[in-house]
């Protein structure tokens, strides 16, 4: 049994190695660009179906759209790249009472990016990246009492595991990780002028856990 497990393991590393993705090949088609989506954990968990206060008597649902990015990376050797990933979400609330309209909330995080690839084959990468940026969040006023503009931030994000398929030109990804978002808001509260004036907030607590994404090698 020892020695079935034993060749198997071989057969398996040596298939691998055949048909693993050379230097040559990646300097070939160095450049990355992919389209994706991801859900937004901490709208979907704590606020989605939360009722907000948006006046006397009034309610509104939260909905978001949940994540939608952009990300070129520019594959420097085999196993390193870096490029630059752009998020976007949209929130919007949506008042049950009379004469109150529909808020909208933005936010742009634009975040450098490096990749680590440690597992490379033909058909199959498993990478990780790092990744920080600038967080940008302009904001209506949510209610009649919350007057808080979101203005700019930083942004972080962690890939914990990547898995690219596809070979050649055409691919899709599947990533597991994380990001947040911290930016500065000023405003008044309630009628009360925020002390002091500028606070900090997670406008993005945890969010981007599973994410998905086309793209294309050139």
């Amino acid at each position: 049994m020892k020695k079935l497990i034993t060749l198997t393991a071989l057969f398996l590393c040596s298939f691998a190695m055949l048909h693993a993705e050379t230097p040559e090949h990646r300097k070939e088609n160095p450049h990355e660009i992919r389209l994706g989506y991801a859900e937004n954990a901490h709208e979907l968990l704590f606020t989605e179906s939360r009722s907000l206060i948006a006046g006397v008597g009034a309610t509104a649902t939260i909905y978001q759209t949940g994540h939608i990015f952009v990300e070129y990376q520019y594959r420097i050797n085999n196993w390193f790249s870096a490029g630059c990933n752009i998020d976007y979400i949209l929130s919007w609330h949506e008042p049950r009472g009379r004469n109150n309209t529909v808020n909208f909330s933005n936010k742009f995080t634009i975040l450098p990016t490096a990749r680590f690839t440690y597992l490379n084959y033909e058909m199959l990468s498993v990478y990780s990246s790092l990744s920080a940026g600038l967080h940008i969040a302009p904001s209506t006023a949510q209610t009649p009492q919350e007057n808080l503009k979101e203005a700019w931030g930083v942004g972080f994000d962690a890939c914990l595991l990547g898995l690219s398929f596809g070979k050649s030109h055409w691919f899709g990804t599947f990533e597991l990780g994380a990001t947040t978002a911290m930016t500065l808001r000023q405003g008044e509260s309630r009628g009360c002028i925020k002390e002091p004036p500028v606070v900090t907030t997670l406008t993005i607590p945890v969010a981007r856990l599973l994410r998905i994404s086309v793209g294309y090698r050139f």
